[in-house]
């Protein structure tokens, strides 16, 4: 992140401020959607393993004791 910070300053001392701005979004929407595949992965990684280990009922009818009052 330093470098980010660093080459946006430096874009800002040549007067390139817009240059700057326009550098800070690409970068940060780039990380943004790199996060947000990651999570999506990990995700499915966890819904996999969950189903082959413990299985996901796909009843309408939640599992639990019964009520009794």
């Amino acid at each position: 992140m330093p470098g980010v910070l660093a080459t946006a300053q430096t874009l800002i001392d040549a007067g390139k401020p817009d240059l700057a701005d326009d550098y800070l979004t690409y970068y940060s929407t780039t990380e943004l959607r790199a996060a947000l595949d990651l999570a999506e992965t990990l995700a499915a990684g966890l819904e996999a393993r969950t189903r082959a280990l413990h299985g996901i009922t796909t009843s309408m009818t939640p599992r639990g004791p019964k009520q009794v009052w």
